[in-house]
This record gives structure tokens, C-alpha cells and sequence, in this order.
């Protein structure tokens, strides 16, 4: 029996764009717990490039599909849905105290496992996200890493109401998370960012202040009574 056939962007060996190899894979089936979702975008950031021309003293396993940031279909509902980025057991001690990274199954999509930059893929229901009517999968798929790795920054750092935070790189994808969850968690919050254009995109996000690098710690200093800050994100 020939099982149905999907095509995939693969790269079985880390140099320049000329690795991306669109393959032909067997079609994923769903086990007890999974979702077969349909691609539709797929996001593109700094680990698919790194992926690709690979990453002195870190190896992944390649072959490998890349992709991180997924927005696809369910195929049972047909309910626009978005992948977490990472993925877990979700049954272990570290996942059942909320610290999937601490998992020995823990994965993150196009760096140690197959990503989504394929037709198909099949997931953990409990991965699945749902994405609001008012956005396009092209925006649901901008999201996903940044806002998982800059809310897991903040996590670990304590933010709370009140605090002063400083967001190094506001304008990079992280940052620009970065921003808004800690302005959502009631923080004041500046930035940095090296261009006018980035520094007022900074202060339409959220932050009070944004400085060029060269006049940060003045300004922060003065901005913060000259006490410093609670927490930089970097």
C-alpha cells in the first residue's frame, strides 16, 4: 500500500540557500492525542538561519524540515490554529510544574525536531493555539518564538507591576515582545534600538524612553532616579 505523499522544504546539510531541497515525505497519521493541522505560513527568523548555514559548537539533526512558526488548519474542525513553538511530554514532573524546558522530551520545532515548512504535520492537541478572526496567518506566524522566548524572560526575571525595565534591541523580535508583555504585566518599561525608526516603534509598544545605544545608560540612569533598573532584558 503506498501511503499519501506531501512535499517538504528539507536540508540534509548546512551551507547557503542552495540546501533548501523541496522533498517528497509520507504524509503524517495522527496517534491517541494528536491533530493533523494544514499548513498555511509558516514564519521565518533567525533559527531557520541558523539552521541552515549551521552554528559553531551546536549540532542538530539533520536531515531536518525547518520551520518554527506554524499556522495552519485543524483537519477535524477546520479552526485556524497556530503550533507552539516548543513541545513536551506533558506528563512528567518538570511539565506538570509548568517547566516544559526542563523536559527530557522537551523540543522546539525546526531545531531538534521536524519543523512546519511542509504540507502536513501532526501535533499534540495541547500545542495547538487558537488565532483570533482579526489576525492573518502571516501575522499569527510572526508571533510564536519571539513571544514564547521574551515571555520566558520575563518569567524568570520576576517582572511585576511597578518595576523599571530596560528591553535592550526593542525593535527585534523578541524585543518588541518584550515590550508589551511587560507593559501587560503593569512594569515601566524603556528600550533601545539603533535607528529613529526602531526607537519610535519602541515607544509606540509601550516604552516611555527609547535611547540609541550610545546614550542608553545616561538616559536610563536619569530615567531612573539613579538607581538602576529592576530587570534588562538582553
Amino acid at each position: 500500500m503506498t501511503l499519501p505523499q506531501m512535499k517538504a522544504i528539507r536540508i540534509d546539510k548546512h551551507g547557503g540557500p542552495e540546501v533548501l531541497q523541496v522533498v517528497v515525505l509520507p504524509r503524517p497519521t495522527p496517534a491517541k492525542g494528536e491533530v493533523v493541522v494544514h499548513v498555511r505560513h509558516v514564519g521565518l527568523n533567525h533559527l531557520d538561519l541558523w539552521l541552515r548555514r549551521g552554528v559553531e559548537g551546536h549540532s542538530f539533526p539533520l536531515p531536518l524540515v525547518p520551520g518554527s512558526d506554524v499556522v495552519g488548519v485543524r483537519a477535524d474542525t477546520g479552526a485556524r490554529v497556530a503550533l507552539q513553538p516548543a513541545t513536551a511530554c506533558g506528563h512528567c514532573p518538570a511539565c506538570q510544574r509548568d517547566q516544559q524546558d526542563l523536559c527530557a522530551r522537551f523540543h522546539i520545532r525546526g531545531e531538534s525536531m521536524d519543523g512546519g515548512m511542509c504540507e502536513t504535520v501532526v501535533v499534540p492537541e495541547a500545542d495547538l493555539l487558537a488565532v483570533p478572526d482579526h489576525m492573518g496567518d502571516a501575522e499569527a506566524a510572526s508571533l510564536p518564538l519571539s513571544l514564547l522566548t521574551a515571555w520566558h524572560m520575563l518569567r524568570r526575571a520576576g517582572v511585576e507591576e511597578g518595576d523599571k525595565v530596560l528591553i535592550q534591541a526593542g525593535a527585534s523580535g523578541v524585543g518588541t515582545m518584550a515590550i508589551q508583555i511587560a507593559r501587560l504585566w503593569g512594569a515601566d518599561v524603556v528600550a533601545t534600538a539603533s535607528t529613529a525608526d526602531k526607537r519610535a516603534l519602541c515607544v509606540e509598544l509601550g516604552a516611555t524612553h527609547a535611547w540609541d545605544y550610545d546614550g542608553a545608560r545616561e538616559g536610563c540612569l536619569a530615567w531612573a532616579g539613579g538607581a538602576g533598573v529592576d530587570v534588562v532584558v538582553d
